[in-house]
This record gives C-alpha cells, structure tokens and sequence, in this order.
C-alpha cells in the first residue's frame, strides 16, 4: 500500500577531499615523520620554533652626580691606575738617564777654534818712551817698582814677558853695532848660572839688535830666556821672555808674535831718570 509520504532514501555523510601534502622547503630534511590521522587526512610536519637571538647587552648609562661629576671609580680601577702610572713615570726615568750618559760619553761639545783664529790682544802703549806691544789679553799686567822696567805682564804658570827701555849716548848702526855687543854680553852673563844655548844678531821692525836663548836657575827653580836687545834712536829695548823648560816650546809661537807686534818711535827719546833705581845711559866706545 502506497504511503502519501515520499520515502527519500538516507542521506550520506558527505566525503572530505585529501588535502594535497605541503612542499618543505628545499635544504631542509623533515624533522620526524608525522602518522596520519583518521580519516585517512595527513598533516603537513610541524616546525619547530627557534627562539628569538637576545638582544645585545648595552652598559647602563653613567648618571652624574649633582654638580657634574662623574662618579668615583671602584678602589680596584684606581690601583690599577695609579700602579701604571708609576710603571710609566719609572720607564720614562730611565729612558732619560740613558740619554744623558750617553750624551755625556757622545757629545764632543763645541769644537776647537782654527789654529789660525786670532786670539784677543791688548793694545800697549808706552808714551813716555813711544814703544807699542801687542799682548794676549787673558795674561795679567803687573807693577814693577823700577824706572825703566815700562812693562811687566803675568801669563800664569811661570811665563811672563817684560820691556826696559835704557837710554843710550850714541845710536846703534850696521857700522857700530859690534861695539855694543860687550854690554849685551855682560847684561845677560850678570847671573851666574846662566848657559847660553843660542845668539845671534838680529833685525826687527827696523831696529838692529841681538838676541839671546839662554837657561838659568833662581831660588832652585830652572827656566827659559828668549832676550832681545833692540836699539831705536837713543833707546836700547830690552825684552825678556821666561818660561819653564818643559813649557817653552808651547809657548815660542806667542812669544814671536809678541815680540814682532813691537814698535819704537826712535824719535822718542827714553827720558830723564826718575828714580834711583833707574839706569844711567849707556855709553860704548
């Protein structure tokens, strides 16, 4: 018998469509394998999670104290400071005693003059008997209490020069100088432990003369005459050199010079004595 009812035949639970499988990215291998669930659906892998990189530490910010300054380091810091400090002050100390000693041992200092610099000189000038001499300043003038000794200087350790100006009755010449030889003989043979190494006549800036290398001992003590006998005009100049045995040859060079920086105006007569010390005139025959 017909129903008026439509009989509908049972519905179907409606089928689910597999999902296609994921793609991995490529490089990369699967971490484990997945079982598929029911229903006959599987699941794409899961990634595991790599935590965030923690972000770099930053040093918190100094705070000033009231008034700006900064705050004190720790008592470490501040040994530490001052031990370099001291290493650095002793390395420096020494680097600059290294420097001085062999400053001290390198250092020539300044160098030598030339041997051909001038040394200063003092400009003598007598005058009274119209002589001029040229002598190294350094050397010290001395008084001398006798009339006709115009000039004495000190040159230190026993060298020293002096000039005596004697008046004479007659002019010396090329023709009469023999004549005068004897007085020059007895004035330099005066002392008795005089030896005469050298003599010989000479001529110097226009005036004839002799000259005189001779050792002598007084109060024990040996020493060296280079003697000049000079006659200008009416005046007979007598200049004497002295130095010891051992320090003549160093001295001989200014010796010369001296003796030929000497001038005599022979129209300068010597002058009346003026004490009783002074020489009378020479007369020679």
């Amino acid at each position: 018998m017909s129903s008026s009812v439509d009989e509908q035949p049972p519905s179907r639970p409606p089928r689910s469509r597999p999902q296609p499988p994921r793609r991995r990215p490529a490089g990369r291998s699967p971490t484990r394998s997945a079982a598929p669930r029911a229903g006959g659906t599987d699941e794409a892998p899961r990634r595991r999670r790599q935590p965030p990189p923690a972000p770099p530490r930053r040093r918190p910010p100094v705070e000033e104290e009231a008034g700006g300054s900064a705050p004190e380091p720790r008592r470490s810091q501040t040994k530490l400071v001052v031990l370099l400090s001291v290493l650095t002050a002793a390395v420096i100390g020494v680097a600059g005693l290294a420097f001085v000693l062999s400053s001290d041992f390198t250092d020539p200092g300044p160098p030598p003059a030339p041997p051909d610099t001038p040394e200063p000189l003092t400009n003598f000038r007598d005058a009274q008997t119209g002589f001029t001499v040229a002598y190294p300043r350094a050397w010290q003038e001395v008084d001398v209490p006798v009339a006709d000794y115009r000039l004495a200087v000190d040159g230190g350790n026993n060298v020293a020069f002096t000039i005596r100006v004697v008046p004479i009755q007659t002019p010396a010449t090329a023709a009469n100088l023999e004549n005068f030889k004897a007085v020059t003989d007895g004035l330099v043979g005066s002392n008795a432990t005089v030896r005469i190494l050298k003599q010989q006549a000479v001529s110097l800036n226009g005036m004839l003369g002799y000259y005189y290398f001779y050792t002598f001992t007084d109060g024990g003590v040996t020493a060296v005459h280079a003697h000049y006998f000079l006659f200008s005009g009416n005046k007979m100049n007598i200049i004497v050199f002295q130095a010891l045995p051992d320090d003549f040859e160093g001295m001989a060079a200014t010796f010369d010079k001296i003796a030929e920086s000497f001038r005599s105006d022979p129209n300068v007569s010597a002058g009346a004595p003026v004490s009783s010390t002074s020489t009378a005139p020479i007369t020679v025959p």
